[in-house]
């Protein structure tokens, strides 16, 4: 059964989707049910045919609980556990892992093949390319030690936090706890083991920083002490008290 805003309810045949127990998707509440026809609700569409705003694909997994706003794609194999959230227009790639209670910000994509494990937040316009790992744990062990397999109880997760802007290279692993500041750059490869500054351009392992990027992600030039220049966006950069600001 699919019921809209309004409280109009469809029947389970015009849906082409298998969603386990109640998923929000936009607008629309999907409880969980076998289908078999390809179906269009205001701004959603459930299937293969991409007409609408909002896709799940029919292979994603999708937990009970997972919230998926509007205009959002989810692509084949993704597993969306419960409680995550996954914002406004993102890209959900095939095989991508979003774990329990994860935030993503709207207009982010997460390529093919990323984990993304609790308690991890993504702000919004990030990008997460192919094959990407977020850590949770800081010192992982499958026992405790008296031998017996670990519990939620028996250590604490740590999350990867990528703030607004960012772009994170194809398999990069972030060893959590760290932080991404807004609009900075990591190279593909990367080992990101401590914070990075806002604006920062980081390759290596562990990554370290070799200079400065723009809100495009173009690397800038420097042109004079703290002063830096901006071919994309023909404008000044400059550094006060460490931080990267758009004069």
């Amino acid at each position: 059964m699919i019921e809209n805003h309004k409280g109009y309810r469809h029947s389970t045949n015009d849906v082409q989707h298998w969603i386990a127990g109640r998923v929000r998707l936009g607008d629309v509440t999907v409880h969980g049910l076998g289908v078999s026809k390809c179906y269009e609700l205001g701004h959603i569409c459930v299937g293969y045919h991409v007409r609408m705003a909002t896709f799940v694909h029919p292979s994603a997994d999708i937990d009970d609980g997972a919230v998926i706003k509007n205009g959002a794609k989810v692509w084949h194999l993704a597993h969306l556990r419960q409680g995550c959230v996954v914002g406004e227009d993102c890209v959900i790639g095939r095989g991508v892992f979003i774990d329990v209670d994860v935030k993503v910000g709207d207009r982010s994509k997460i390529q093919n093949y990323s984990l993304i494990y609790s308690p991890a937040v993504i702000e919004s316009d990030v990008f997460v390319g192919p094959a990407v790992v977020f850590t949770n744990d800081k010192h992982p062990r499958s026992t405790n030690v008296g031998g017996q397999a670990k519990s939620n109880e028996d250590w604490q997760q740590v999350g990867v936090t990528v703030r607004q802007g960012a772009s994170v290279g194809a398999r990069t692993v972030c060893v959590a706890p760290v932080e991404i500041g807004e609009y900075a750059l990591v190279g593909a490869g990367s080992v990101v083991t401590r914070d990075i500054p806002p604006f920062a351009l980081v390759v290596g392992n562990p990554a370290r920083q070799i200079g400065w990027v723009d809100h495009a992600g173009i690397p800038l030039v420097e042109t004079s002490k703290d002063t830096f220049f901006s071919d994309e966006l023909q404008c000044e950069y400059r550094l006060n008290k460490g931080r990267l600001v758009r004069c």
